[in-house]
Parts: C-alpha cells; structure tokens; sequence
C-alpha cells in the first residue's frame, strides 16, 4: 500500500509522516518511509553538482524561472528533458522501491509523491497542463493520497526564503490537482488535530 503526504512547501508533510510511523510501528504495521524527492535524477544530479561547486546549478534554476514568451535555449532543452527524467523517476520507483515494499507486504509512506513534481513543472511553465496530467498517468497510483492544504500566506510564514507570489501560484495549482484526481485534502493547522483527521481517514479505510 503506498500513503502519500503532498502540499507546499511547511504543510506539515515530514511531521505528519513521522506521527504516523510513529502510530504503525506501536502497532506493528510494517512499513517504510520513501522521499520521493531524492530518487529524482533531477535533484540527484543538482545536488552531485552544487558538491563540485559547479555554476552550471544557478543557470538551470534560473533558465527554470523564465516567464517571458521567448523562452532561453536552455529553458527549451529543459522543457523537453525534465518530463523525460520524470518517466525515469517513475521506473526506478517501480523496480527499486514499489515492487521490493510489495514483495515484502510493507506499508509505503512518501514524503512527497509525483504530484509535486507535476506541481513544480506546472509552476515552472516546464509543461502543459494537459501533458502535465499524462504524465501522472504514467506515475503508480497512491492507495491513499493526502494533499494537506495550508493558506499560502501561513506557508510563507513558515518558508519565508521563498516569495509569497510563489506559494499563492503553487496552491491553486496542488488545489487542481487534487481535485482532478481525488485526493484526500486535510486542511493543516494544529499539528495533533491534524494527525486525527489524517487518523480517521485512515481507520475508514481500514488501513488502522
């Protein structure tokens, strides 16, 4: 069973996971945690690259934010290859991460899911939204899918390195996402009432 935990950036997301782990393994529910965020070829190859010292990482995320109508060649080539790392991401986690935790009967608690990276791209203008959408067709299905929503200015609050302008963009986009796809929304804000409404859901779903 895959649970995943998706929402911007100070939703609570990891705290919520860890409540969680916490409540299974008192049970004796065996289960794993998955940040799906450090299997992306993307993120492994900028994170390889900012340990060399390496300015070529300040020129892609800078190409990545381009808004204007007459896109750099590096945000062409962007365009094409991060929806191409994207079908990758979903084949490592098929072979190196699904199939093991299926084969052992674990529970798979993620820490973010390819709904944020579907989110991001949109954010990014990196593609459309219909492809966007077939994208995440392609992406293994979360049995149970948590959008935890939280008001962009409360976000901001929490991840003030990033503009407000950047939370308002990217919570109408999660909010799309998760109602095109039926994700269960949990509004955030008190961290135990939280962990109860996520609790509930998860008891009607006979999963506790």
């Amino acid at each position: 069973m895959i649970i995943s935990f998706s929402g911007l950036d100070g939703s609570g997301k990891t705290t919520q996971i860890e409540l969680l782990a916490g409540l299974l393994r008192s049970r004796g529910i065996p289960f794993g945690i998955v940040r799906t965020g450090r299997i992306s070829l993307v993120e492994s190859a900028k994170s390889a690259l900012q340990t060399l010292g390496c300015g070529w990482v300040s020129r892609v995320e800078k190409a990545q934010r381009e808004k204007s109508g007459n896109p750099s060649l590096l945000k062409r080539i962007l365009t094409f290859v991060r929806p191409l790392c994207f079908v990758a991401d979903i084949l490592i986690f098929q072979a190196f991460y699904r199939l093991p935790f299926r084969l052992k009967r674990e529970t798979m608690l993620c820490d973010r899911y390819f709904f944020d990276a579907i989110a991001h791209f949109l954010h990014l203008g990196i593609c459309s939204r219909r492809t966007a959408f077939s994208l995440l067709g392609l992406a293994p299905k979360a049995d149970i899918a948590f959008y935890l929503q939280i008001r962009a200015r409360a976000a901001y609050r929490r991840k003030p390195e990033y503009d407000e302008s950047y939370f308002d963009d990217k919570a109408g986009i999660y909010a799309d996402i998760a109602e095109k796809l039926g994700m269960t929304v949990i509004e955030t804000g008190d961290i135990q009432e939280t962990f109860q409404s996520i609790q509930r859901h998860l008891r009607s779903r006979s999963v506790l």
